[in-house]
């Protein structure tokens, strides 16, 4: 089963989890982030918000794509853990096989 959680709520360090659990979450909060991003009004998509330390406007649509160019690193580091740990087939991460489900 897959571990559900609100997008401020971090997994606990000490939590022990399943190798592919771990890397079928993440797959899931990607397909979540996705589907929030799809649900966004135009206006939205579009607004600006001040952003990192200096409060610079950035725009709603800037911050998205930030954030999945992001998670690539993080798809990275993912399946480098799971193969230090023996996760010998890890799941499909990469962007073009997501957009493609």
């Amino acid at each position: 089963t897959l571990l559900v959680l609100p997008w401020e709520q971090a997994i606990a360090p000490e939590k022990e989890m399943a190798k592919n659990l771990m890397l079928s979450n993440f797959l899931l909060t990607s397909k979540r982030f996705a589907e929030f991003v799809n649900n966004l009004e135009d206006a939205e998509f579009k607004s600006v918000r001040n952003f990192g330390s200096n409060k610079a406007d950035v725009s709603a649509a800037d911050i998205i794509l930030h954030v999945f160019n992001h998670a690539t690193y993080h798809r990275g580091q993912l399946i480098t853990i799971g193969r230090q740990v023996g996760l010998s087939e890890p799941p499909r991460t990469d962007y073009i096989y997501f957009i493609n489900l």
